[in-house]
């Protein structure tokens, strides 16, 4: 796995075991440096092309749709600042109608009955959430560690502050890999048409925030479309303290008890090794202690449990994982709010969110995206009209322009020719606009 290269700080005083070692010596600082541990973490998760979600939540699916009551230029510069943009105003959560046609060549045998995302989250009523789903992959990070000022860590990784309780060190250097990813996602088209439909029932509340097209800011409707989900995060320190004489700074720290030694005389490797698995299983109990919540009867309680994965003189490895599974970022379209409570083209929510995309780069995606599900939704109608030879003529024609694939049966053939409507691409825009021209002789 690759590494990027993201230069993170925190600060952390005491250095005693766990989260109680990090006490705030002073609101004002402490808050600033939560504002900026937070603003790095996501500016990595943004560095791999996903749209963070902040804090960590299980609780978000495609389909969910949010107010978005901040001007483009505002959204911009809140995102710049702090690194992400709360999803605050939950509007609706929609059940993709989608998921089935788009995920049926890959993940799903002929005829399935799964439910998404239900039958990835529980698949077969266990406990083995998204086992089932696409996997995903993000690049590990490096991040360095100080004491100094007071902090609580805002990053959402237990490991960082309980390692450097372990090692006790002045500074840490280490690495975060974001491991056990997964991902699921419905396409654009097919969300559009029901996030359409969903503003027919209720133009009557988005009228109340709905303005003129000609007007500079808008207010949207964020809906999602995909997630990425992460059950399993590992996280690896290695002390960066200057060290004089071979004394140790500060106070004894249990990971001393793995410091190698040479068997001697009266000390078999045998003895070696016992003594070296006593020790981690020593620590393994402190950290399992100092970690896992409890209810009254003595039973963990969910959320993310944090074990030992590695340890030695100088360094720690901590894995902290997630059952379920928590999302970590998102993709996502947006949806201005026109007067009369309708909704405007669909615009990729990363270029909302990114300042150098050109306003009339915007309105070319939004006209071409429209002029794309016109000339789809006549070619589904004329073809749901054609005879069987005109049917064949229509699924032959597709195929000479590079539509489809193969000559798919006709029972499958419009949710193929759904996965090449592209409106970024002019090519295949024309060749749409070719086939829903296309009149076989009957």
């Amino acid at each position: 796995m690759s590494t990027m290269s993201q230069t993170v700080r925190y600060t952390a005083v005491g250095l005693g075991l766990g989260l109680a070692a990090l006490a705030g010596s002073g609101c004002a600082s402490s808050e600033t440096q939560v504002q900026k541990a937070a603003k790095d973490w996501c500016m990595t998760i943004r560095g791999s092309q996903v749209i963070p979600v902040y804090p960590l939540t299980e609780d978000i699916q495609p389909g969910d749709i949010f107010l978005v009551q901040v001007p483009i230029d505002q959204q911009q510069k809140l995102y710049n600042q702090s690194g992400f943009l709360a999803l605050d105003n939950h509007l609706a959560r929609l059940n993709p109608a989608g998921y089935a046609d788009f995920y049926a060549h890959n993940f799903f045998a002929k005829n399935s009955t799964t439910d998404l995302p239900l039958d990835w989250i529980r698949p077969g009523g266990t406990n083995q959430s998204w086992q089932l789903a696409p996997h995903a992959a993000f690049p590990s990070y490096s991040f360095s560690v100080q004491n100094g000022a007071g902090l609580n860590l805002a990053v959402p990784v237990e490991g960082v502050p309980v390692g450097l309780s372990l090692l006790a060190s002045a500074a840490a250097s280490g690495t975060v890999q974001i491991q056990d990813a997964h991902t699921v996602g419905v396409d654009t088209l097919s969300l559009f048409n029901q996030v359409q439909q969903w503003s027919t029932t209720n133009a009557d509340f988005l009228k109340n925030f709905g303005t003129s097209e000609t007007a500079k800011n808008h207010n949207y409707l964020r809906i999602v479309t995909r997630l990425y989900l992460t059950g399993r995060m590992t996280v690896t320190l290695t002390d960066a303290s200057s060290r004089s004489a071979g004394a140790d700074a500060g106070v004894p720290k249990p990971v001393n008890l793995l410091v190698p030694q040479l068997p001697n005389s009266s000390n078999s490797p045998a003895t070696t090794l016992q003594n070296y698995t006593n020790a981690f299983s020593t620590l393994s109990s402190i950290v399992a202690a100092a970690t896992d919540a409890k209810d009254a009867a003595g039973n963990i309680l969910p959320g993310g449990s944090l074990r030992l994965a590695a340890a030695s003189s100088r360094s720690v490895s901590l894995d902290e994982t997630f059952n379920p599974p928590l999302v970590v970022g998102y993709l996502g379209f947006d949806c201005a709010i026109l007067p009369d409570g309708s909704l405007g083209a669909p615009i990729p929510t990363h270029a909302n969110l990114d300042p150098n995309y050109k306003l009339n780069q915007l309105a070319v995606f939004s006209s071409n995206l429209v002029n794309n599900i016109d000339t789809f939704g006549l070619i589904q109608k004329n073809y749901a009209a054609a005879t069987s030879a005109q049917k064949l003529a229509i699924r032959q024609k597709a195929l000479a322009l590079g539509l489809i694939p193969s000559l798919t049966p006709d029972e499958t053939f419009i949710k193929v020719l759904r996965r090449s409507v592209d409106a970024n691409d002019p090519v295949m825009t024309q060749k749409f606009k070719t086939l829903s021209e296309f009149n076989p002789a009957p």
